[in-house]
């Protein structure tokens, strides 16, 4: 309700005021790079002042129309300023009700969230200051404010395997004729494990690449068997599970002697990888998604070769279907195999060569 009061508009009757309209955020926030909201950085507010140049300005509203991914949160508690929701996307604010009088200035903090069911790449709000006088100078008393926006998606990639460590044995005879899995060597697993964040998200991209052989062909990891677990998740690994059909016909194995000395890893870059590719579809917010690898390492291969020791690493990396708006902090892991080979000559250094040709 309003409180019953007189205009004092002069001898004219007739208040001609000049409001001035000035918003600030009260974080630092730039109007060009991205701000990162997250589930500790929800909150946008605003400093808003309105002030009077001229004549009483009677009956003064601050409107605020904003988007729709943000929604209206509080109002800092301040004498003469009281808002209420006008509309779905717009705040009325009366402010210092009845009259703003000539240099009087009123302020206020007014607070939104930002949502995380509508994931827009720009928050944008428009102020609008206004009374029941005449304006003299209206474009002062507008200000739309647009902030670029990215989300982190809070996403976690996590992985576990059976084992990490393997230690090939010179001494065991090399299986050339495989007629199993078992004849290929040991069974190394590993599970990829996909957490999502506060929000749910449309489309997630999963990506696996596996070392299976080296630059000159001799196999590493042989991919067995790949299962998902945990909403739509689906991979596209059919053609790469069991691609020389051991189960169906024996494959006759053959390993070339070749040396690992001077490399520490075998990965993508020094190795030939095959990627699985995987596809999350409208996972939900705190929910956890599996993949489940399942390979065999080639023990005629770790046998034969010349080596100490060498890290075979599998790659992993998700991303969202729109990596310019979501974000994902850490979006790569490494699945880590280290093999030793005992009983393998150390290389003897250069300097001890040269010393031992001097003494002799």
């Amino acid at each position: 309700f309003f409180i019953p009061f007189t205009k004092d508009c002069g001898s004219d009757e007739v208040c001609v005021s000049d409001l001035v309209l000035s918003v600030q955020t009260v974080r630092k926030v730039s109007r060009s790079a991205p701000v990162l909201v997250s589930a500790n950085n929800r909150e946008l507010s605003f400093e808003v002042a309105v002030r009077n140049k001229k004549e009483n300005a009677y009956n003064t509203q601050v409107t605020a129309t904003f988007s729709s991914n943000l929604y209206y949160s509080s109002v800092s508690f301040t004498d003469g300023v009281k808002c209420t929701a006008t509309q779905i996307d717009t705040i009325t604010c009366q402010v210092g009700y009845p009259v703003i009088k000539e240099g009087e200035e009123m302020k206020f903090q007014i607070t939104f969230d930002y949502s995380f069911d509508q994931l827009l790449s720009q928050a944008d709000v428009k102020f609008e200051a206004k009374s029941d006088s005449a304006e003299e100078t209206p474009a002062d008393n507008l200000d739309h404010i647009h902030i670029p926006l990215q989300y982190d998606t809070g996403i976690v990639l996590s992985r576990q395997s059976n084992i990490n460590f393997f230690v090939a044995n010179m001494s065991h005879d090399v299986v050339t004729q495989v007629r199993t899995w078992e004849d290929i060597g040991p069974e190394f697993d590993f599970t990829v494990k996909v957490s999502t964040g506060n929000f749910p998200i449309s489309l997630l991209y999963l990506t696996v690449a596996l070392p299976v052989s080296t630059k000159r062909g001799n196999q590493l990891l042989y991919l067995t068997g790949v299962e998902t677990k945990g909403g739509s998740v689906s991979c596209d690994s059919k053609q790469l599970v069991d691609p020389l059909q051991i189960l169906v016909k024996s494959y006759q194995a053959s390993f070339s002697e070749e040396s690992f000395r001077g490399m520490d890893q075998m990965n993508c870059k020094t190795a030939k990888c095959e990627t699985i590719k995987c596809i999350l579809k409208d996972t939900k917010a705190k929910s956890d998604y599996l993949v489940a690898v399942k390979t065999r390492i080639w023990s005629g291969t770790l046998n034969t070769a010349s080596y100490l020791s060498i890290q075979l690493i599998s790659g992993l990396e998700v991303e969202t279907s729109n990596p310019d708006l979501l974000l994902i902090g850490h979006k790569q892991q490494n699945v880590v195999l280290t093999v030793s080979k005992p009983g393998e000559k150390a290389d003897v250094p250069v300097g001890v060569i040269a010393g031992s040709v001097i003494a002799g």
